[in-house]
């Protein structure tokens, strides 16, 4: 996974090994560009994906939107663990099960 910053990008690029994946998880602005070496991302069978990131004003407005109870989302969350938990809370996740949708960890618990 890398972030949506030129050297970034430049490092996964030379970190990637054999067959890996790169993940772009955040947009860049729209006037960002980054270089890659094409022959390298062909000789080392890379795959580069990209999954959607919210930016600044997405999040603003989804948090306003909770605050004021424009939208329910307490009922997404199925399950809560105290911080000693975490890992229980990250494999049920990860595996996706007993209904788990989204897991919060309390830290100050």
């Amino acid at each position: 996974m890398t972030a949506p910053v030129p050297i970034c990008v430049k490092q996964s690029l030379e970190a990637i090994g054999p067959g890996g994946t790169i993940l772009f998880f955040a947009p860049t602005r729209p006037e960002i560009q980054s270089e890659m070496n094409l022959w390298n991302l062909w000789q080392k069978e890379v795959t580069i994906t990209h999954s959607y990131g919210a930016d600044f004003h997405n999040l603003s407005t989804a948090l306003k939107w909770i605050q004021y109870q424009r939208v329910n989302v307490a009922d997404m969350i199925t399950h809560v663990f105290p911080l000693q938990k975490t890992v229980e809370g990250f494999l049920l996740t990860a595996r996706h099960r007993d209904g788990s949708l989204k897991v919060i960890i309390h830290p100050q618990e």
